[in-house]
């Protein structure tokens, strides 16, 4: 099976983002990008994104965000999302569940739909905004950036992520009230007066894409 280059092997206009069940063997609801789908952490309301990358069949030297091995010829799909993590005791964290699939005629994505490996352990939210192209158009420029919602039928060229990172520590002696924090439009305000907290936030390009 050989996809062409720069397209998303199962014709969608989405292209690498993964944003409906259809888009992969046997999927499901809940194993696709979404607003605000994640119940977990600060204010109950984190993002998940899922995207999907081609191995080419020469190239066996890949690895998923699980640290797997991935044999060429064959889609890696990689959910990120939101879920507690008992091994560090913390109540959220950022993690990556990963599998891999061949053919879209394939029972199943093989290894996908588990609890995935912890990237971050203490991330309170996790927002996600995807850059789409004007409508009608496949290139650049990027006119807005929008949330999975309100995609439509827009060609995506980026996805720009934010992750508000706790300390894994309390803090003695801070001084007046938690500040309020804004991720990409998601307005966040922590109760406690002891954690000390950061945004970060990252534009990808999807390479395909552009």
């Amino acid at each position: 099976y050989s996809p062409t280059i720069g397209q998303n092997a199962m014709t969608v206009p989405q292209g690498a983002v993964v944003f409906a069940a259809s888009q992969l063997p046997a999927g499901t609801a809940d194993l696709v990008s979404g607003n605000n789908t994640i119940t977990v952490g600060l204010s109950g309301n984190s993002d998940q994104l899922v995207v999907r990358t081609w191995v080419p069949t020469t190239d066996n030297t890949q690895r998923d965000c699980e640290g797997n091995a991935v044999t060429g010829g064959r889609y890696v799909v990689s959910r990120f999302f939101l879920r507690a993590d008992t091994a560090s005791g913390s109540s959220s964290a950022l993690v990556c569940d990963a599998g891999t699939y061949v053919t879209p005629s394939d029972a199943a994505v093989t290894g996908f739909g588990g609890t995935g490996v912890v990237l971050l352990p203490t991330v309170d939210n996790f927002q996600v905004l995807y850059g789409v192209a004007a409508a009608g158009s496949t290139t650049l420029p990027i006119v807005r950036y929008v949330t999975s919602a309100d995609i439509g039928t827009s060609t995506v060229l980026a996805v720009r992520i934010a992750a508000l990172v706790r300390s894994s520590e309390t803090v003695n002696n801070l001084r007046g009230t938690s500040p309020s924090y804004n991720l990409l439009g998601e307005s966040l305000t922590p109760t406690d007066t002891n954690i000390l907290r950061r945004v970060f936030v990252s534009t990808v390009a999807l390479r395909n894409a552009i």
